[in-house]
């Protein structure tokens, strides 16, 4: 039997009444989901789980610090946010995408797919552009023994 793998998203609120309908939309659109009750909830779940993306409902500030925090320890992590007419600050602080509420959950779902497809691309395109950097540096190719390195090929 094959497992397929869904994708971990952390929901970070400060209250819990939209915590269990976000955790539920979620869940019911196949994605694992992972819930905190504050900033420095996530700042501790950037360290133990491997989330694919981050879901925020917290004020734009606080906010912004999740976007520092998991954009330092893990960059292809997608930070989306839900805001309260902030969606062209949200934006342009460096969310991947800000969402209005009420939340169409159809758009979340779509957007947290695309963004996070964007990310894990975007990680294996630099992850490629190193190991290409590396061989040039290492002398055409060559490993420092001097052995022709087979990712230069």
């Amino acid at each position: 039997m094959r497992v397929v793998k869904r994708p971990l998203v952390l929901v970070v609120d400060d209250g819990r009444q939209h915590v269990t309908l976000l955790r539920l939309a979620l869940m019911e659109r196949g994605f694992a989901v992972v819930v905190v009750l504050s900033a420095e909830g996530a700042r501790t779940m950037v360290r133990e789980k491997p989330v694919d993306a981050v879901l925020t409902t917290l004020p734009l500030e606080a906010a912004s610090e999740i976007l520092r925090d998991f954009g330092e320890a893990r960059p292809h992590v997608a930070v989306a946010i839900v805001s309260e007419g902030a969606e062209e600050a949200a934006r342009a602080a460096g969310f991947d995408f800000a969402l209005a509420r009420p939340i169409d959950f159809g758009e979340l779902d779509a957007a947290l797919r695309e963004r996070m497809s964007r990310r894990r691309s975007g990680t294996r395109a630099r992850a490629k552009a190193r190991t290409v950097t590396d061989a040039a540096s290492n002398g055409g190719g060559r490993s420092r023994a001097g052995s022709r390195d087979p990712r230069a090929s």
